[in-house]
């Protein structure tokens, strides 16, 4: 079951001792747009800090953009990754959102090991 699957009923036990909120993909499109993070914008020097990525609504919005960007601007996307962090402190969340960034960066970039750059806190 993917994130997305979960977010209907929470990737997180019940009993859970995070506290969760979903941010909608349209908040998320509008919040990235009040910052300028835009695809046709150059995002190769901007960083980006995701304190609780969570169910990956903004990680594949921002990977989106980014991916975008590359193709507009003509920079190399691996070097533009070194600006993102993404922090998520559930160790299942975590990993399947390393999944998600894997499945998502893959077909840019080749076969790529989320793990080499996506530390646990």
């Amino acid at each position: 079951m993917s994130l997305k699957q979960k977010n209907k009923k929470g990737p997180y036990p019940q009993n859970s001792e995070y506290g969760v909120v979903y941010t909608k993909a349209e908040v998320v499109r509008f919040m990235l747009d009040l910052v300028g993070y835009k695809g046709n914008e150059n995002l190769s020097g901007l960083g980006l800090l995701e304190p609780s990525a969570g169910d990956g609504a903004f990680v594949e919005e921002i990977l989106s953009r980014l991916i975008a960007s590359s193709r507009n601007h003509g920079f190399h996307l691996s070097q533009a990754l070194s600006g993102l962090c993404f922090i998520e402190l559930e160790n299942t969340t975590a990993l399947e959102l390393r999944e998600l960034v894997e499945n998502k960066l893959n077909p840019e970039l080749g076969s790529i090991n989320s793990k080499a750059w996506a530390k646990k806190s």
